[in-house]
């Protein structure tokens, strides 16, 4: 008897704090976040090879907890335009008080043709990702797509 007396008691702990939790993440509401190419192959000359691209970030946090940035992951999604992004985890450590917004910028590595003339040359790049924050409530994960349209004037024509 006593043994289900301290299983009663242990599941009903357990209820107690499931509950809690559920309820600290409810005040997690998804950021918003915008993606955008700052910097691409035709900016810099269509280098052939690795190269790396500049993107930034505007991150909008909606909840009433602060969030943490801690990472995002970026990856290619199909095939064409003038690179291919390396799928690759880029670390941060950018906290946005609640109701507020930051920008940044950060460096991402692709993969060039370096051939200005191709019918690729211009075409949009598209992307895929992830970005994972911390809060005191828990964590929460931002998926986001994003079709990045190449910028820049046909040099050689």
């Amino acid at each position: 008897m006593k043994r289900l007396a301290v299983v009663l008691t242990c599941f009903t702990a357990f209820a107690c704090a499931s509950h809690d939790a559920a309820t600290d993440a409810a005040k997690l509401l998804q950021p918003d976040l915008q993606l955008i190419q700052l910097s691409g192959p035709a900016d810099q000359g269509f280098p052939p090879g690795l190269f790396q691209v500049r993107y930034g970030v505007r991150i909008r946090n909606n909840s009433g907890e602060p969030l943490t940035l801690r990472h995002i992951e970026l990856e290619p999604m199909g095939g064409g335009g003038p690179y291919v992004l390396r799928k690759e985890l880029y670390n941060f450590n950018n906290t946005i008080a609640p109701g507020q917004s930051t920008e940044f910028a950060f460096w991402a590595n692709a993969f060039s043709t370096g051939n200005f003339r191709s019918v690729d040359a211009y075409a949009p790049v598209s992307i895929r990702g992830i970005a994972s924050f911390d809060s005191p409530a828990g964590q929460v994960r931002k998926i986001f797509l994003k079709v990045l349209a190449q910028e820049g004037a046909r040099r050689g024509d």
